[in-house]
């Protein structure tokens, strides 16, 4: 796998994220829309959180090495 695509994809869980902000942000879901937004984010947050600790490890193996 490329870096380009990696980036790609992590570009890509950021642009997901800020489009359920903005559409929090707009107040016209019901409840059960809200929660499923939320819980969707938090999952996204999550698995950019290790993309980014993962590429930190990787920098730091290549500074080492």
């Amino acid at each position: 796998m490329t870096q380009t695509g990696e980036s790609k994809r992590y570009r890509e869980m950021l642009e997901e994220v800020e489009a359920i902000v903005r559409d929090l942000g707009q107040n016209k879901q019901d409840l059960d829309e809200v929660t499923g937004k939320v819980q969707r984010g938090f999952e996204i947050i999550k698995a950019m959180k290790t993309r980014l600790e993962d590429t930190r490890m990787q920098i730091e193996k290549l500074r080492q090495g």
